[in-house]
């Protein structure tokens, strides 16, 4: 599936409604809210430029606390050679509460080392 198959799948609309799009390029660990109540997330696309993943993760809360709060769903964003991460999400993943993303440079929940600033682009796409 090519990113732009991904875009219109989801424009068009799962299940016959459109989402909305949290579009940033990634500068630090520091978290970001993508929706400050209850939703559902049915896409995903990840850049990278650089020869390092980075790790995408997501949290059921407004107010995670990178390397404390456990992540709900976590993602790689490859390296630049193994091209784009591109996850299409067709039955949703749900979060009660709200839904935050933080990306760092491990793997680990603990992790707080910061990724390359202006290397990683995310685009979620959500409702």
């Amino acid at each position: 599936m090519t990113t732009q198959d991904l875009q219109s799948m989801l424009e068009m609309g799962v299940a016959g409604f459109g989402l909305r799009v949290n579009s940033q390029i990634v500068a630090s660990t520091a978290s970001v809210v993508v929706k400050s109540g209850p939703g559902m997330i049915f896409g995903i696309e990840g850049f990278n430029t650089s020869s390092t993943a980075a790790f995408v993760k997501f949290f059921d809360t407004s107010s995670p606390t990178v390397g404390v709060t456990v992540p709900v769903f976590r993602v790689q964003i490859p390296p630049v050679a193994s091209g784009p991460l591109i996850i299409p999400l067709e039955n949703g993943k749900t979060f009660g509460t709200a839904i935050s993303v933080a990306v760092t440079g491990g793997i680990a929940d603990s992790d707080t080392s910061a990724p390359a600033t202006n290397t990683f682009i995310l685009n979620i796409f959500y409702k």
